[in-house]
């Protein structure tokens, strides 16, 4: 019996961040950073290290500053499903979709757990993501 990977698990990449040559994200596999038209890392720390600094840039570059601008931003999903997604995400993370993100607050710990449990199964907790911030310098 043959047990497949969604893309996520496969590629490390609980977020699915799709892969652009001019991000140089830290732990893209040297040889195939990009599989499928996502990123592909070395491990999964890569990949939430990843997520959040993707929500960081989004932040500090574009205007997202709430939960349903940094879902849309982050994902390319049809209108029909986005906001079934946003009230899957929303109730995960414990947010409210216009509740603002902070660069510094627990949102986004909590945002990225959600995510990653919504696209690959995966439960991380918002006290892992936080933790991981720490150990980056995030």
């Amino acid at each position: 019996m043959t047990i497949l990977k969604n893309l996520g698990l496969q590629n490390r990449n609980p977020l699915n961040l799709r892969y652009q040559p001019s991000r140089h994200y830290l732990g893209l596999h040297p040889t195939t950073p990009c599989v499928k038209g996502v990123c592909n890392f070395l491990t999964f720390d890569y990949g939430y290290r990843a997520a959040v600094v993707a929500m960081l840039r989004l932040i500090r570059d574009y205007p997202c500053i709430s939960v349903v601008q940094m879902i849309r931003c982050l994902t390319m999903l049809p209108h029909s499903h986005f906001t079934l997604y946003v009230a899957c995400i929303c109730g995960r993370s414990r947010l409210g979709a216009m509740d603002t993100v902070l660069p510094n607050g627990p949102q986004i710990g909590r945002l990225v757990a959600a995510i990653a449990q919504q696209e690959t199964g995966l439960h991380p907790t918002p006290e892992y993501i936080d933790d991981l911030r720490l150990r980056f310098g995030l």
